[in-house]
């Protein structure tokens, strides 16, 4: 070598360097990065506010617009930090305020999780583009754009459509420290951890996941992580929890909300249900999040896609570091996929609550990239097979629209239409009528209640947790000793069974139920005296209702709603259907005969705005 010139530069080697290419890929343009981001609002703003409000919605929005106290603390029934209910608070306010229509419009309510849920398609695209290439992120960022569980989750009013993104952010953060360690790469990685702990205890996994490696890798190879900057971290999550048990969390951690298993089951039995199961969960965690139809074979031959994509990561030949083994894809596999789903066994079979699949959301962009390294090879490889694993993969994701709620656990959820069964509760009600609401439909019924101007709607049920037994309800609608009151019973998943129990009471007692209106998740109903029952009541008796702590006095006289038996839709449409029915917009006479045929129930969708809005009406 000539005395003067510089020795030459080794090849890089950083991280994610294809050993064949010998340089780190180019990862997507701006262009396709703009249309993933393009793709991913437009399915996710599609139909937005056209579902009613639901159970978890409700809930999230009374506890934003909740005084400061008990939005921070939450209520026994919130089992989720802060985060989210400030946010809503602040968009709320943003959209002229709790009073204002659009800032309490479905479609604005759900925007933030429209827009969360598609900037993680264009984030994953970039991430991965970079470490493996451009079709491996351009199918990584198209698979969150689309994927059932990112569409599902990214139209509700709700935090989970920020776990996959902040996943991502985290990970970025974690790898940042791992290649650099500079002060700003530790402060980000910090920021973000503490956002996403405050913004779902699920978030926990991942976070001890990375955080446990770094400490691992500073006790392991000393100088590698900066000790000092990881014991600042630890304190800061420290803090961060010390406040959320301020806030309340060790009171709503200690309620029991399920048992243990493997305490309640038996270690026999625990380890055959682990063993039946484990493909299963596999399913769950790798490839249901992008099906949603009920044919097993399809969704495991997905999963063994999803396995080969895996696969990839851990083989050296793949993905390497400079030592040639224990390459970055290796360590994103353990770290940021199998450990922390390995820390959520322990805490199911411990019986923490709530440790659904929504908790494992985290694994949903992992997930994506697996599948879309799978593709990827495969396309490399062989034409064929390539083509054979992405017409299985989009056969996955269009037995969603058909099949959404056959058996995905990730969308079993129920959707309740509460909206449209409210205005068709407010055409019928008259005074002296009361309502029964079921547990399950109440933060719904009470969100349209108010939005409807009834908030003196009679109702003799209680909010929860305050329990009702249909023979003592009898007893008190029995009281009330109208000749024509109505009872309405609200039938939204009532998990307890007390609305059928007190329609059976109500029957046994003489009266009469017919099916006022029936939605997609909610059924409304009226029981009426028999005929014979009304002579000894008296016309001219007063009529008491109870509308929470309070007795109102009305007349007894008012108009009589009258249903047709069997009608299935809605009050305040007119239809084919017999009868006279006075409502306070007036009286509907309606000439057709009805079908002595019973109307068959509809199935219950969980997704109502991926079904179409029933066209059929009754006269009441």
């Amino acid at each position: 070598m000539p005395f003067g010139h510089p020795p030459p530069r080794p090849t890089p080697m950083p991280g994610a360097v294809n050993p064949r290419a010998g340089r780190r890929p180019a990862g997507l343009a701006p262009a396709p990065l703009a249309l993933l981001a393009g793709l991913a609002l437009g399915l996710r703003l599609w139909q937005l506010g056209q579902p009613s409000l639901w159970h978890d919605e409700a809930l999230e929005l009374q506890r934003s617009l909740a005084s400061l106290p008990t939005l921070l603390a939450g209520r026994p029934i919130d089992q989720d930090p802060p985060l989210a209910a400030l946010v809503w608070r602040l968009w709320i306010l943003a959209g002229g305020g709790p009073t204002a229509a659009l800032a309490t419009s479905e479609w604005w309510l759900r925007l933030p999780s429209a827009l969360l849920g598609a900037a993680t398609a264009p984030l994953a695209g970039a991430w991965a583009g970079r470490r493996f290439g451009r079709r491996s992120g351009w199918l990584c960022g198209l698979l969150l754009a689309i994927a059932p569980v990112q569409v599902y989750y990214g139209q509700e009013l709700n935090q989970y459509a920020a776990i996959p993104l902040l996943t991502l952010a985290l990970l970025i953060a974690w790898e940042a420290v791992l290649a650099r360690g500079s002060r700003r790469d530790w402060r980000r990685f910090g920021l973000i951890s503490v956002l996403a702990l405050v913004c779902h205890y699920g978030m926990a996994f991942p976070i001890a996941a990375t955080v446990l490696h770094l400490a691992w890798r500073a006790w392991r190879a000393p100088g590698s992580v900066d000790r000092r900057r990881l014991l600042g971290q630890l304190a800061t999550l420290a803090a961060t929890l010390l406040g959320l048990l301020a806030l309340g969390l060790a009171e709503r951690a200690a309620t029991p909300h399920l048992d243990a298993r493997l305490f309640g089951t038996g270690l026999v039995k625990e380890l055959d249900y682990l063993a039946d199961t484990g493909w299963r969960e596999l399913l769950v965690f790798l490839t249901l999040p992008f099906s949603g139809g009920p044919a097993l074979w399809s969704a495991g031959a997905l999963a063994i896609l999803a396995g080969y994509g895996a696969l990839t990561l851990a083989l050296p030949s793949i993905e390497t570091g400079p030592s040639g083994r224990n390459g970055p894809g290796r360590r994103l596999l353990g770290v940021g996929l199998m450990a922390p789903l390995a820390l959520v066994y322990p805490a199911d079979i411990l019986g923490l609550y709530p440790l659904g699949y929504r908790w494992a959301l985290f694994a949903v962009p992992l997930g994506a990239l697996c599948l879309a390294l799978a593709l990827d090879r495969l396309w490399r490889a062989d034409a064929v097979a390539g083509l054979g694993a992405t017409l299985l993969t989009t056969l996955n994701l269009l037995l969603f629209l058909p099949q959404q709620d056959a058996w995905n656990p990730w969308m079993a959820l129920p959707r309740e239409a509460m909206r449209p069964l409210v205005e068709a509760l407010a055409e019928g009600i008259r005074p002296g009528d009361v309502v029964y609401v079921g547990d399950g439909g109440w933060p719904a019924f009470t969100v349209y209640r108010a939005r409807l101007g009834l908030s003196a709607l009679p109702a003799l049920r209680g909010q929860p947790p305050e329990a009702f037994v249909p023979e003592v309800e009898l007893r008190r609608i029995l009281d009330l000793r109208a000749a024509e009151a109505a009872v309405w019973l609200v039938d939204v998943r009532d998990p307890t069974g007390t609305l059928p129990g007190l329609e059976s009471a109500l029957r046994a007692a003489g009266f009469t139920i017919d099916r006022v209106a029936e939605f997609p998740g909610a059924g409304l109903r009226v029981a009426r005296r028999a005929p014979a029952r009304l002579h000894g009541a008296g016309a001219s008796s007063p009529v008491y209702s109870r509308s929470g702590d309070s007795t109102v006095r009305a007349s007894s006289t008012s108009p009589v709603l009258r249903v047709p038996a069997g009608s299935k839709s809605s009050t305040r449409h007119s239809a084919s259907a017999t009868g006279q029915c006075s409502t306070p917009r007036g009286t509907i006479r309606n000439s057709p005969a009805p079908s002595s045929r019973s109307p068959v129930r509809r199935r219950m969708r969980s997704r109502p705005s991926m079904t179409k809005k029933s066209s059929s009406a009754s006269a009441c």
